[in-house]
């Protein structure tokens, strides 16, 4: 059977032979890969091929930074809570989890709370100022004082003055689980040799003047 062949498109621009012919979808892609080309090459001015470089490098840059100094080591990692109230007790046991803190103890009266003050177990002291019985934080705090454990104190009301010799500072009762996490990062770094501002809740009694 004969095939019927297009007639020739003569001096056309992209001298395309009849539809037919074995070369027609040759020379049809390849001026229109050169036109394509040149769109492209036109689509990638040089100013915007060096912001991306400069945008790499400084990718790179920071990548590098944060592999060579790596994350800062925590200075308090184990944290003896001493509370009198159930709810808000569970309450820290479990935002410190969360935290990535290890809880040694949940007590709440004096005499528990100073049979676990063992500097090898405890970083921190997290207590009440108001405790179940006759003792309060405050004594906790002059017994951590003379193990060399500090205290952040937690209360719902006004710090007596008499505190600020004893704990390293207080959190304002109630609390959430970021001002918590804001107020252990500002006690991590005032151990580890920094200088910190008050923060939102809490007050630290060695802080940046």
């Amino acid at each position: 059977m004969a095939v019927k062949c297009d007639a020739s498109f003569g001096n056309h621009p992209l001298d395309v032979p009849p539809r037919c012919h074995t070369r027609s979808g040759k020379q049809l892609r390849d001026p229109l890969r050169s036109l394509f080309a040149r769109k492209v090459t036109l689509a990638w001015p040089r100013h915007w091929i060096a912001i991306r470089s400069f945008r790499v490098q400084s990718e790179l840059v920071l990548f590098g930074g944060m592999m060579l100094f790596g994350k800062r080591k925590r200075v308090v990692k184990r944290i003896l809570i001493v509370e009198d109230e159930p709810l808000t007790a569970f309450d820290n046991e479990t935002m410190l989890t969360d935290l990535g803190y290890d809880v040694a103890a949940t007590v709440d009266d004096f005499e528990r709370a100073v049979a676990l003050l063992d500097p090898e177990s405890v970083d921190l002291v997290l207590s009440d100022l108001r405790l179940t019985g006759q003792r309060t934080g405050l004594d906790l705090a002059r017994a951590a004082r003379n193990k060399g454990i500090p205290v952040l104190l937690s209360t719902g009301y006004n710090i007596p003055e008499e505190a600020r010799a004893l704990v390293l500072g207080w959190l304002q009762k109630p609390y959430t689980e970021r001002q918590l996490k804001n107020a252990l990062e500002a006690v991590d770094r005032l151990l580890g040799g920094e200088k910190v501002k008050p923060g939102k809740g809490f007050e630290l009694f060695a802080t940046e003047q």
